[in-house]
């Protein structure tokens, strides 16, 4: 019957999402009956990714995966490159998205006034994992990107070389954040000083598990001049350090100018 077929790609696909997201192609391939199936279980297509598919298959993908149940990835930074129809797609499906994965890097730029546009005002009711993640060049003109989005149940948020803004009501329901900042030697030349990386943190104000892998400016940037004032996070239960370089373990780090008084779990991550 044609519900135990269902059940059987549905449970198969289960096994295999993390190592293979073609199963439902393969399927529509099989017969009329197992494209028939497969193009009513939305969870086939919930795994959505480019530019590992085209814009025509996240577009089709997007039709057939109905439920609220969508994980998308885009990663523009390429040569041929369609970033701004991809959000926009993603504009369009943003009610159905529950994870949401954004890398923008250099050949975005000139796309990229375009993309914040697209992007501006979007809804996602059933966003629950966040990630963004952009390149040096493009880093502060990202910012902007999130600040009206609406995100009512958004938990997990990792950041990396960005600190975007965002509403001050997504930032106080987040519960597990990573954040990754000036990990790069090439960062410096604009990275992202103490201060607004205590601004950040403190609005963090339900975090429970934090996860850090932030680099220190050079001793002789201005954020190294005069006294810096630190701030609580009272929240945070379980502390993840990273400290990528000597010079992350002798000058100002992120243990220096953040008090954690109610940590149950410190963990020391040194990579030198």
């Amino acid at each position: 019957p044609d519900d135990i077929l269902a059940n059987i790609f549905e449970l198969s696909a289960q096994e295999i999402a993390e190592s293979d997201v073609t199963m439902g192609t393969r399927l529509l391939l099989v017969s009329r009956r197992f494209n028939r199936i497969a193009t009513n279980l939305p969870f086939l297509w919930s795994t959505i990714s480019y530019p590992h598919r085209s814009v025509e298959q996240v577009k089709r993908f997007s039709s057939l995966a109905t439920a609220p149940s969508i994980s998308l990835s885009i990663a523009g930074n390429r040569a041929e490159n369609r970033i701004v129809d991809v959000c926009q797609i993603m504009t369009s499906i943003s009610s159905r998205i529950w994870e949401l994965s954004l890398t923008l890097g250099d050949c975005d730029l000139r796309y990229l006034t375009k993309v914040l546009d697209s992007c501006s005002s979007c809804s996602f009711p059933s966003l629950v994992r966040l990630e963004l993640e952009c390149d040096k060049r493009v880093r502060r003109r990202c910012v902007p990107l999130c600040r009206d989005w609406d995100m009512p149940s958004l938990r997990d948020l990792e950041l990396n070389n960005i600190i975007p803004e965002f509403r001050a009501d997504v930032l106080k329901q987040i519960d597990d954040c990573f954040i990754g900042l000036n990990e790069s030697e090439d960062d410096f030349a604009d990275y992202w000083r103490h201060s607004e990386i205590a601004a950040f943190l403190s609005s963090l104000s339900s975090v429970t598990c934090l996860r850090a892998s932030i680099q220190p400016p050079r001793a002789n940037s201005p954020d190294h001049v005069g006294t810096l004032t630190t701030c609580s996070m009272p929240s945070v239960k379980k502390l993840v350090v990273t400290l990528q370089s000597f010079d992350a373990v002798m000058l100002m780090n992120i243990l220096d100018y953040v008090v954690y008084p109610e940590i149950d779990s410190f963990e020391l991550q040194l990579v030198l």
